[in-house]
């Protein structure tokens, strides 16, 4: 059993509506993931960054893995409390095959510029074992 994340981008100044609209298969569909965002979590027109990062597992047929990001500070290398995983949800993936592939489009905590960031990744198991961690390229704050 194995996992690998390997980040491919990280994209500057994208909406929770922009994101919305790029996942969902309908208009339909943005509008009701829209309406459940912002009972949640509030407006869709916040921006951020969303990053694209490459998972591959590896013996998981029919099992779980749980995907957390966080944010830190570049120059500190310091995790930022207002954007750790314990504020986001994990993201869950699951697999029907031995060995699968995908790219998750996930969105960041919006963080403030002129300072560098990188994210960070990490893919445990359900039971919170490390399988693999990737960092982001720096990238700038709005």
């Amino acid at each position: 059993m194995g996992a690998q994340a390997k980040v491919l981008a990280v994209e500057r100044n994208v909406t929770v509506h922009d994101w919305l609209r790029r996942v969902s298969p309908t208009q339909e569909e943005t509008a009701r993931r829209e309406r459940d965002w912002q009972r949640r979590s509030g407006s869709t027109k916040i921006h951020g960054e969303l990053a694209y990062v490459r998972v591959t597992l590896r013996g998981f047929k029919h099992g779980e893995v749980r995907f957390h990001w966080s944010i830190y500070d570049n120059g500190s290398k310091q995790r930022l409390p207002d954007t750790t995983v314990d504020v986001a949800p994990d993201t869950k993936i699951g697999s029907d095959a031995p060995v699968d592939e995908l790219v998750i489009e996930e969105p960041l905590a919006p963080v403030p510029g002129p300072r560098d960031y990188f994210a960070r990744f990490e893919i445990r198991t359900k039971d919170g074992t490390l399988l693999d961690v990737a960092d982001s390229e720096p990238f700038k704050g709005l």
